[in-house]
């Protein structure tokens, strides 16, 4: 197996981690300080290869020595429908109401930890890296009183703090005008198990309460609306559908089973992007593989302009010039 033939990953002390490392389905990838980053792999991912172990390993970082958990993220969440922990059947069945409505960030997943008494900025596999760096340039613009307390809270609770990154140095889909922030999501105690399906809510929001953060940088996530039953859940899900300029919604019950749902303006447009893509990337593109009239629409507007725009403009412009016209 890669753990024992491999001359840069080992064995941890920790049983449980090893089953992890020497999984087919677990990336396992070295990185500072003294760290395993633990996620699945895109094959798992492709082929909906979910099991207790893939959920676990998302944005999941282990001493390489003691398998110690230093730093984590949520368990894997799905979208609504996307498979059997997220179909309709499932949710009826299984949510415990009441459940709240957050609005979905359209950034990257930043997880921040103290590791030796230093603040250490983790994206979803590495704590190096451009997207690691973003981070970091981002939470310097941060109060001191308020990097005191993230700093107190992961060191002396052994927390890690997870936000949704969203820097103009990585834009999206959805526009935030040129306004960069860290959106506080949750706060998850560096553990194996969770105490709950997807995080511990009672644990998070007490520290969130705790922290009581006041900060231009940092901004803590914000709930849409509260459902008291499934009805409810779908009437919102079909109000946000068409909302432009949002990416979903996060939906969290009280025993912190998590799902995602996201708007069909967002869906439209992140496909939209593959095709924008797709044509810098060949220099043209088959109208065949636009999948309706309005997509053909818009892929004749963009090889209407100039090749040399089309190249350097983002696909957030894009979509705006598109959307005046």
């Amino acid at each position: 197996d890669k753990a024992k033939n491999s001359k840069e990953i080992n064995l941890t002390k920790d049983d449980e981690v090893n089953k992890l490392i020497i999984s087919k389905l677990i990336n396992v990838k070295n990185t500072k300080p003294n760290l395993y980053s633990l996620n699945f792999t895109r094959n798992a991912f492709k082929r909906k290869l979910w099991n207790d172990s893939t959920i676990k390993a998302r944005g999941l970082f282990v001493d390489k020595i003691t398998g110690e958990v230093k730093m984590r993220s949520y368990n894997k969440f799905f979208n609504y429908g996307e498979n059997n922990f997220s179909s309709k059947k499932y949710l009826e069945k299984n949510l415990s109401f009441p459940v709240t409505a957050y609005e979905k960030y359209n950034g990257f997943l930043g997880i921040l930890g103290v590791i030796n008494d230093e603040f250490i900025f983790a994206t979803k596999s590495t704590t190096e890296g451009e997207h690691a760096r973003y981070f970091r340039k981002l939470f310097e613009k941060v109060n001191e009183k308020n990097k005191k307390k993230l700093f107190e809270l992961c060191k002396n609770k052994n927390v890690s703090v997870i936000f949704e990154v969203v820097s103009n140095e990585d834009r999206h889909i959805v526009d935030y005008f040129m306004n960069e922030n860290l959106f506080l999501l949750d706060v998850i105690e560096n553990n194996l198990v969770i105490n709950g399906i997807h995080s511990d809510i009672t644990l998070s929001e007490k520290y969130i309460k705790e922290l009581n953060i006041n900060d231009d940088v940092i901004k803590v996530k914000k709930a849409v609306s509260i459902c008291n039953d499934f009805e409810e859940v779908l009437d919102l899900m079909g109000k946000y559908g068409d909302i432009p300029n949002v990416e979903g919604l996060v939906f969290v019950d009280t025993k912190g089973l998590m799902f995602k749902y996201k708007a069909e303006h967002y869906n439209t447009w992140k496909r939209r992007r593959t095709l924008v893509e797709l044509y810098r990337k060949n220099g043209d593109i088959n109208l065949k593989q636009c999948k309706n009239e309005e997509e053909k629409d818009f892929i004749k507007w963009i090889i209407s302009l100039d090749k040399g725009y089309v190249e350097n403009t983002h696909i957030v412009d894009l979509m705006n010039k598109y959307m005046e016209k």
